[in-house]
């Protein structure tokens, strides 16, 4: 079968891993479109890799470039790539966003090959005109949805779509990157030596309920250290807290690190911490770090927020979100018990494996795809 894939996030090259392990199957001819470039907060990211032995990559500049919702590719190039006949259009663009219905209109139009959209969507969103009528469009007119949590196959049936939703999380994780290592140099560099280390990565944002992180810890009796990694305009707040309650000693900031160095900095801490809040208009989608943690034999322990629960199952601790003291009883049950944490490392290393791996994220794909040509 002839597959097209659309994703403006493979634009980094770590995050084709799973279209390698797509092709690498050898059940279809795959073709790939990324943007050429794309525009983040931060930086101008050009597209990382664009050639492949064994998948097609095509790169382009896109309209509107860094609007996730709202790029396009130029019309000459969907047009041409729609009349080579693909079997299947894989769409990993939300189903509201004008790539989404720009594919989707020329399909109908040209090639009238299986549409299958992936969507984070899950949370219930009334889209105002025009995009509520591009999102009714194209839930129209595709054939199937993948959906990355239980909550966005949900949304999806409340907003009208009514074929199949599989929930399959939009990227798995590299086994062989992420996995357990000795990283006693790194430990006693960072001052975090003797210590039980708690760990985060991720954006310092209030949404990610990293107040209660920061009160948890102090409250916390023992040699304990936490260890945050990322950026944010929050990290202010946090630090104020952290100085008047005189434990600034157990606390460690890293603004950012590099992505081949993100297992050596998990495999400092003795565990994972993904405290989320669910806010009116966001919960957390998914929490790919907690795949990372748990692929490298790092404990992990997260709210109930959202997809958190799901994404863990019974190979962690899941506290209320919002709840300071059962975040602080977490920590302190995963430092007081080694058999429990080791417990917890193993299932979790296990659970990657058998379901978040990109060589599984793969084969779910392959057979969604053949489901749907049958």
């Amino acid at each position: 079968m002839k597959v097209l894939i659309v994703s403006h996030s493979c634009v980094v090259k770590e995050n084709q891993k799973k279209i390698e392990a797509l092709a690498a199957l050898k059940e279809a001819q795959i073709t790939l479109l990324i943007p050429s470039e794309w525009r983040e907060t931060l930086r101008d990211i050009q597209a990382e890799k664009t050639s492949d032995d064994n998948y097609r990559i095509i790169t382009s500049k896109v309209f509107f470039n860094g609007h996730t919702g709202g790029f396009l590719f130029p019309p000459v190039l969907v047009r041409k790539l729609l009349k080579e006949g693909f079997d299947i259009i894989h769409l990993e663009e939300e189903p509201h966003s004008a790539v989404a219905f720009q594919f989707t209109l020329f399909n109908n139009l040209i090639s009238k090959s299986k549409v299958v959209i992936f969507t984070w969507e899950n949370l219930f969103v009334e889209r105002k005109f025009p995009r509520s009528l591009l999102e009714s469009y194209v839930l129209k007119s595709a054939d199937r949805l993948i959906a990355g949590n239980s909550d966005g196959r949900a949304v999806m049936e409340k907003k009208g779509f009514r074929g199949p939703v599989d929930i399959v999380p939009l990227m798995g994780v590299d086994t062989e990157f992420f996995k357990s290592r000795e990283e006693n140099r790194l430990k006693e560099s960072l001052g975090l030596s003797g210590n039980f280390v708690v760990g985060y990565i991720g954006r310092l944002v209030p949404d990610k309920g990293l107040a209660n992180l920061v009160d948890a810890v102090n409250s916390v009796g023992g040699d304990v250290r936490c260890l945050l990694i990322g950026r944010g305009k929050f990290k202010e707040e946090l630090t104020g807290r952290i100085q008047a309650a005189g434990k600034t000693e157990r606390f460690v900031f890293i603004d950012t690190v590099l992505h081949h160095e993100v297992p050596q900095y998990l495999n400092v801490m003795d565990c994972l911490v993904l405290p989320s809040l669910t806010t009116p208009s966001w919960k957390e989608q998914f929490g790919h770090v907690l795949i990372e943690a748990m692929s490298s034999g790092v404990p992990v322990a997260g709210s109930d927020s959202g997809a958190i629960p799901e994404v863990i199952g019974d190979a962690g601790l899941i506290f209320r979100e919002g709840d300071t003291e059962g975040l602080t009883e977490c920590i302190k049950r995963l430092m007081e018990n080694g058999e429990l944490r080791s417990g917890y490392s193993k299932k979790g290393r296990t659970r990657v494996l058998e379901q978040y791996s990109h060589e599984k994220i793969a084969g779910r794909t392959v057979s969604i795809w053949k489901s749907m040509l049958k």
